[in-house]
């Protein structure tokens, strides 16, 4: 009863009764839901605001840019 006070909920785990697994309440997805619209909403204004040139820069910058600094992950 203190999570969903909390606004959590949780239920036992599948392979021990110790372990318990927790997550919003329906009261926090539906919070959660909200914020996530309102951060789509702000970026769509955000990116309308760019040319298409602009934008097809901010689509390769987030892979290129680490790219450049971080070295090399070994293959597996």
């Amino acid at each position: 009863m203190r999570m969903l006070a909390h606004g959590r909920e949780g239920r036992q785990g599948a392979n021990s009764s110790r372990h318990r697994i927790s997550g919003p309440a329906p009261a926090g997805r539906d919070l959660i839901d909200q914020a996530f619209g309102a951060h789509m909403h702000n970026e769509r204004r955000l990116l309308d605001t760019l040319s298409p040139e602009e934008a097809a820069q901010l689509e390769t910058s987030p892979t290129a840019w680490p790219a450049r600094i971080e070295p090399p992950r070994p293959e597996a």
